[in-house]
């Protein structure tokens, strides 16, 4: 079957016993969408998929509201601002790398505009080198997709060695 994921319904698939959930290219909150749609059909109908396997990208479109892992932010003491700014910080880790300077001095006079805080705007391409920022974009996804497999292994009830 293939469907958007607001609409499917396991139930009404032939054999609903049988059936394992997965998606590649799941941007930012479809990610959420999927796990949460696979979530409720477990509760809802007792239909366990025999499998969950979902390639997540597009981090930096992620939203605090869409987001399903409140819980492990929250015991990080992670706010919902603190997220949308390290959502911001994802596309550290994959955007404008092998871009012009041109481009990159665009991507930057962007970032100076959206990224203002109470002492001014705040220029992360001024303070810190592009290897740093590489490396804090990949830790900023990581944490993003922990809190998701948190969120599997406690609802989903999907054990650790289950969940990676």
């Amino acid at each position: 079957v293939r469907c958007d994921i607001a609409d499917f319904n396991p139930s009404k698939v032939e054999n609903p016993s049988a059936w394992v959930a997965y998606g590649k290219h799941l941007c930012g909150p479809a990610t959420d969408m999927t796990i949460r749609c696979v979530a409720n059909q477990m509760h809802t109908d007792g239909c366990k998929p025999m499998g969950l396997a979902i390639a997540s990208c597009c981090h930096h479109l992620t939203s605090w509201d869409q987001y399903i892992g409140h819980e492990f932010m929250n015991e990080h003491d992670i706010s919902p601002e603190e997220f949308e700014l390290m959502c911001y910080m994802c596309a550290w880790a994959t955007c404008g790398h092998s871009s012009s300077k041109n481009t990159l001095k665009q991507q930057d006079d962007h970032d100076n505009d959206c990224m203002k805080h109470e002492h001014g705007p705040w220029r992360p391409q001024a303070t810190i080198g592009r290897a740093r920022r590489i490396e804090i974009g990949i830790k900023c996804k990581d944490l993003i997709d922990r809190g998701r497999i948190l969120y599997c292994r406690q609802v989903l009830e999907w054990n650790a060695a289950d969940v990676t």
